[in-house]
């Protein structure tokens, strides 16, 4: 198995990332050496903040692309109305007939396109201070610290101790009968 493989394998049993009940993520690394997971625990907070700004970046640059489009398509169509209400007012200045309620309608579809506008232009300078505002960094409530010793012996311990005291007990309880059988 080659060492990629071998590395995964390791981080498939020994890494536990899942979202608690209260949506954070929790992030659990195991291995016989606590400095080393506390490490690795840390650095997948760190490379999940770096994959977490790099999908945003791209997202946040595609919604300023978007709204410049916008601005730029209701710019035109502003124009087009414009143009088309400036001829319009050109024909009434020779003294030919327009029709009056044609020039108001175009005056006010023209403001409300302006308005339209306006909150277009708005909407970029605002995704324009998103892109420029760092997002926040991880909320790490705390780092990954190594576990200390426990303070309770270690079960090797308990184990050996166990078996010298039930050997001894059962050493005891075979003399108690052995004296038994004499007297």
């Amino acid at each position: 198995v080659g060492g990629k493989a071998q590395l995964y394998n390791y981080i498939d049993g020994n890494v536990n990332i899942e979202k608690t009940r209260y949506s954070s993520v929790s992030i659990q690394v195991t291995d016989s050496d606590p400095k080393f997971a506390a490490q690795m625990a840390n650095k997948i907070v760190e490379l999940g903040d770096v994959i977490k700004e790099d999908l945003f970046m791209s997202n946040r640059k595609k919604a300023i692309d978007f709204a410049q489009k916008l601005e730029k398509d209701q710019l035109h169509l502003l124009d087009s109305i414009t143009k088309i209400h400036d001829t319009l007012w050109a024909i009434k200045e020779k003294g030919e007939f327009v029709n009056l309620n044609h020039l108001d309608g175009l005056r006010q579809q023209m403001d409300r396109e302006f308005d339209i506008l306006l909150e277009k232009q708005q909407y970029t300078r605002k995704e324009k201070e998103n892109l420029e505002t760092p997002l926040p960094s991880s909320y790490v409530i705390s780092e990954a610290i190594p576990g200390n010793n426990p303070i309770w012996p270690q079960r090797k311990m308990l184990a050996v101790t166990s078996f010298i005291i039930v050997s001894g007990l059962l050493w005891l309880l075979k003399m108690l009968r052995v004296a038994a059988e004499n007297n």
